[in-house]
């Protein structure tokens, strides 16, 4: 009995080790599934997910891609494929791979050939041309093609493992190339993610760098080293070895003659894992395609190509260049916190969603808009005298902190700069803490990096409806500029100066300025006399009407200009701002009628332009000019001057009172007489535009009409239309 049972569990045993051993064999072989769904492919049985290997014998050639193991922490080409050919392992290009492995994936055959009518030797498949062998896992599958098939046009016979099938050549052409074809186009060896140290040599001289902390980098030659390295400068070099890729394969002799011919840059790159260092070079007009430049790998595997010349610019940095005069390494768009401390001062923001939150020195939400200005200072900041020994005397008084986000933080770890008291000339010394190293801002640059109540405050200064409006008076130089009044009808006087009609539009954007008057960014939670606001360069009071609380009045003073607009503040407010520039020159514009080179065609009867060589009149009937007569003169030119009359407007006054000699209206470039007709009366009116110049920015020619004691600046464009049609 206790023999019977032994022989049962054995018998058992060896059953179920035949079972396992069934399954693990034919879990490799295709299903049924499997076979059904490619029927009509090329190759009955492919599993592109999972090749790990393609064996090339092509024209008596043998080479191989094998496909890394994947490994989540490597880089991208570190677990793509490397090609195996001539004694040698080279990284693989992965789009060729691609390529390839979709030819086989999606190659349809035309028609199966019967086995009784297979003749290998005609059809070229003893030995074929091309074989290509798979490995999938445990299975393994062959794929060879052969010579020229009769039907269809372009195709040729296949064999898939035995069975003989006609496969259109363009189908698998990715396939069926040389083993070059597979190389990568990269000649760049690492990526900068896996360096621990970079070198350039070139004819200015040699930098090198290092990791500095996450992807920051510093400089550590020359005698800045150990300064941060500009992270902008930086990426262009990046962007430079991204760049190298091989257009065209040369020999390596014929990539160093060709080098010989020009200057070069040498690039070590020595990786952080400690595989072997990356050596290449480039510069030298590459052989037959001069716009190119030659490219030649030695280490650790040699290469050599041509590839844009774009990149050698980017690869000739110096150290000086390299070097980072930025407070922070972050831009504004990547700070996410702000943290600012000065004796028992302190200010504490953190981005939320769109906005901010401030934490302290109280809690509070804060617009997108009012923390703009600070973390954009905070971001772009470039300071000057940048050097690794603090200068005598430096002392912390205040320190600022900034952050990106926090799960970034090990590519973008936090950066503290420590600030000294502002000097005589209100200059202040930084420190930054990451490398070291010390610069000096000046006085405007530094107040933003000071703690202070109106760094966020909102820089909407008023905010009225434009009905509103009832008296405006602008101040130059401590003298009236100009004051305008609103009537209740809605319309604009000009009180001052007297005499002049008032130009609408130029009232109009002078009121919309005001009433709707917002900051750039404030600056200053007081005057400290350094903004020229004691005594103001141009002040502006607007009067409006609000209703039963009766009248109120702004006063708006215009101080010095610095570096990002005009210094402002409201009279009865505390704290300085900054204004656009723009701003200056509207208030400036005098709103006098810009409308007195306009001229009423309908009711004009002849007109007269006179130039140094001549003079042309004009008939007029029905707001049409006439040819002059005994002169041929085409329709289309008599329509350009038309135009050109109809669009004849000043851009602005330039000044009251009578021409001055370097207008040069005393032998105008043009003058233009007119009859009019208005109210029965006729009347001439004369305009004369003068010299030609630039008025803030802007081409203009100076102009003046017999009927205003005023000199205009008329845009240069619109005088020349007319010169060019006569």
């Amino acid at each position: 009995m206790a023999a019977r049972q032994h022989l049962t569990n054995a018998v058992l045993l060896a059953a179920l080790s035949a079972t396992a051993a069934y399954l693990v064999f034919t879990r490799e072989a295709p299903t049924t599934k499997e076979t059904e769904a490619r029927e009509h492919s090329a190759l009955r049985v492919f599993r592109r997910d999972a090749v790990t290997e393609l064996s090339f014998e092509r024209d008596g050639t043998a080479f191989r891609l094998t496909r890394a193991a994947s490994n989540p922490d490597a880089g991208p080409d570190a677990r793509g494929w490397t090609l195996s050919w001539n004694g040698k392992a080279e990284r693989a290009d992965s789009f060729a791979v691609d390529r390839a492995l979709a030819n086989l994936d999606y190659a349809a055959y035309e028609r199966t050939i019967k086995a009784e009518e297979v003749n290998r030797a005609q059809f070229g498949l003893e030995p074929p041309r091309f074989r290509v062998t798979l490995t999938m896992g445990a299975l393994r599958t062959t794929f060879a093609l052969g010579g020229a098939a009769p039907r269809p046009e372009g195709a040729v016979y296949a064999d898939d493992n035995g069975t003989v099938r006609v496969v259109k050549r363009s189908a698998l052409e990715a396939l069926d190339v040389a083993p070059e074809a597979f190389l990568s186009r990269n000649l760049v060896p690492y990526l900068s993610t896996e360096l621990s140290r970079l070198t350039l040599h070139h004819e200015s001289g040699e930098v090198t760098l290092e990791k500095l902390a996450g992807l920051s980098w510093k400089v550590t030659s020359g005698e800045l080293a150990g300064v941060r390295a500009d992270r902008f400068v930086f990426d262009r070099i990046l962007t430079a070895f991204a760049d190298l890729k091989a257009d065209h394969f040369l020999t390596e002799e014929e990539a160093r003659k060709a080098q010989h011919q020009g200057q070069t840059v040498v690039v070590t790159m020595i990786p952080a894992d400690g595989r072997p260092r990356g050596l290449f070079s480039v510069g030298g007009p590459c052989p037959g395609h001069p716009d190119e430049v030659v490219v030649i790998r030695t280490e650790p595997t040699i290469m050599a190509a041509c590839s844009g010349r774009g990149a050698v610019d980017a690869l000739q940095r110096t150290a000086e260049q390299l070097a980072d005069v930025r407070v922070f390494s972050l831009r504004d768009d990547e700070i996410e916190e702000i943290t600012m401390e000065q004796g028992d001062k302190k200010l504490d923001l953190a981005r939320k969603d769109r906005a901010w939150k401030q934490r302290a020195p109280v809690e509070a939400e804060v617009a997108a808009d009012q923390a703009r200005a600070l973390v954009k200072a905070l971001g772009a900041t470039r300071g000057d005298r940048l050097r690794r020994e603090a200068p005598e005397g430096f002392a912390p008084a205040a320190r600022v902190t900034v952050r990106g986000p926090r799960e970034n933080e090990d590519t973008r770890p936090p950066e503290t700069v420590e600030l000294s008291r502002p000097g005589a000339d209100g200059s202040v010394v930084v420190h930054r803490l990451q490398d070291g190293m010390f610069l000096t801002l000046t006085r405007d640059q530094a107040r933003p990096f000071f703690p202070r109540s109106t760094a966020l405050r909102s820089t909407k200064l008023i905010e009225r409806s434009i009905d509103q409006a009832r008296a405006i008076r602008i101040w130059q130089g401590g003298e009236v500029l100009q004051q305008l009044s609103r009537k209740s009808d809605g319309t604009w006087m000009l009180d001052l100066p007297r005499g002049y009609r008032v130009d609408v539009g130029v009232a109009a954007d002078i009121t919309e300025n005001l009433l709707h008057l917002s900051a750039e960014q404030w600056v200053a939670d007081e005057d400290d006399g350094s903004f020229g606001l004691a005594k103001p360069r141009f002040k502006a009071e607007v009067t409006i009407e609000e209703g039963d609380a009766g009248a109120k009045t702004y006063t708006l003073l215009l101080g010095e200009v610095g570096p990002t607009g005009v210094y402002g503040r409201l009279e009865g407010v505390d704290g300085v701002f900054v204004v656009p520039r723009t701003l200056e020159g509207t208030l400036t514009s005098l709103a006098v009628d810009l409308s007195a080179f306009l001229l009423p065609l309908e009711s004009t009867e002849w007109l007269k332009f006179k130039r140094p060589e001549g003079t042309t009149t004009f008939e007029v009937k029905r707001g049409k000019l006439q040819p002059p007569a005994g002169v041929e003169f085409l329709p289309s030119r008599l329509a350009a001057l038309e135009e050109g009359l109809k669009d004849l407007r000043a851009q602005r006054v330039v000044h009251l009172g009578a021409a001055r000699k370097e207008e040069g209206l005393d032998t105008p470039v043009l003058e233009l007489v007119a009859r009019i007709l208005q109210d029965g009366k006729a009347r001439e009116v004369k305009l004369r535009f003068g010299a030609s110049d630039v008025l803030q920015g802007a081409s203009i020619f100076y102009g003046r009409s017999e009927d205003v004691d005023a000199t205009y600046a008329v845009p240069a464009a619109r005088v020349r239309a007319l010169l060019n049609v006569l």
